[in-house]
C-alpha cells in the first residue's frame, strides 16, 4: 500500500523504461513498432505506431490494457511512488472513448423510451468509469455497476421504470456482411426479472 501512497516524480529513467518495455514486448509479439513517450502532468503517455497493431490492441482493447498494466509494473520497479502509465496504439483509446460516449447516450435514450433497465456488456474499470461519467449529468437515468470482475457491467436505470424487463446489450457494434455498421442495438435477449 505504501508503494502507491504518493505520486512519484516522473524521471527520464521512468520514461525510457516504459518505452523499452513496450518496444521489447511488441517485438516478442511479432509487431514492428515505433514507440514514443512523454510526460503529461502526473502521467507517462506512451504512443505506439507501426504494423500489425491489432495484435497489440486485441479484442475490445484487452491486450492493450494488459500491455499498459505490465508497462506500469515495469516503471514502478525504477521509481518509488505512484505514476500512471497510459499506453495507446494508433489513437485507439480516443476512438474507443468517442464510441463509448456515443453509445452510452444512445442506450440511455433507449432505456428511457422503453422504461426498462439496460445492462451493457462487460467492460474494464476505465470504460465503466467513462460510461458513468458520460451519463452522470442525465437527470432521466442513473447508472450503477454490477457483477464481479472481469464480467462487471454497467446498468442504466431510467428514473421512470415502467416495466420489469431487463434488456441485455450483448454487443456494442455489429457489422453487416458488407462491412458497414449494422444493427448496433440490443442483443435481442430480454429477460423478465
Amino acid at each position: 500500500e505504501s508503494f502507491y501512497s504518493a505520486p512519484a516524480e516522473i524521471t527520464d529513467e521512468a520514461i525510457q523504461t516504459a518505452v523499452r518495455f513496450v518496444e521489447e514486448t511488441a517485438y516478442h509479439m511479432g509487431a514492428q513498432v515505433q514507440v514514443k513517450a512523454e510526460k503529461r502532468e502526473e502521467e507517462i503517455c506512451v504512443s505506439v505506431e507501426g504494423d500489425q497493431n491489432g495484435i497489440l490492441i486485441g479484442k475490445h482493447g484487452r491486450t492493450l490494457d494488459a500491455l499498459q498494466y505490465l508497462t506500469g509494473l515495469a516503471v514502478h520497479k525504477v521509481v518509488e511512488g505512484r505514476i500512471r502509465v497510459i499506453v495507446d496504439v494508433e489513437g485507439y483509446r480516443e476512438r474507443r472513448k468517442a464510441t463509448l460516449e456515443n453509445l452510452a447516450n444512445r442506450y440511455a435514450n433507449q432505456a428511457v423510451e422503453r422504461g426498462s433497465k439496460l445492462v451493457l456488456e462487460p467492460m474494464n474499470p476505465q470504460e465503466r468509469r467513462l460510461i458513468h461519467m458520460t451519463l452522470q449529468e442525465d437527470s432521466r437515468i442513473s447508472t450503477e455497476s454490477e457483477g464481479d470482475e472481469p464480467f462487471r457491467k454497467v446498468v442504466i436505470i431510467p428514473k421512470e421504470l415502467t416495466n420489469d424487463f431487463v434488456i441485455y446489450v450483448e454487443k456494442f457494434q455489429r457489422r453487416s456482411r458488407d462491412g458497414q455498421e449494422g444493427n448496433r442495438g440490443f442483443g435481442d435477449r430480454n429477460r423478465r426479472r
